[in-house]
């Protein structure tokens, strides 16, 4: 869902996501730290348990179509 410089803007923006999106009021953040060498730590804002890769590529299609960027972890 992104990529922060903190874990605190990372929670910031989930917080606006619940806020704007119903279809995250029942998931919970999953913030991974990123350490990319040179170009820093970043901290990755992820959300859901999802059954299958299948489902998560639907929701991931539906938050695009929404607006809200979705890129799926490839691990």
């Amino acid at each position: 869902l992104g990529a922060y410089r903190s874990e605190q803007e990372a929670r910031n923006d989930w917080a606006q996501m619940q806020k704007k999106y119903k279809q995250f009021s029942s998931m919970q953040p999953v913030i991974v730290k990123a350490d990319l060498g040179e170009k820093g730590t970043y901290y990755r804002l992820r959300t859901g348990t999802f059954s299958t890769s299948g489902e998560a590529k639907a929701f991931c299609n539906t938050m695009t179509i929404l607006g809200q960027a979705c890129i799926l972890p490839t691990k």
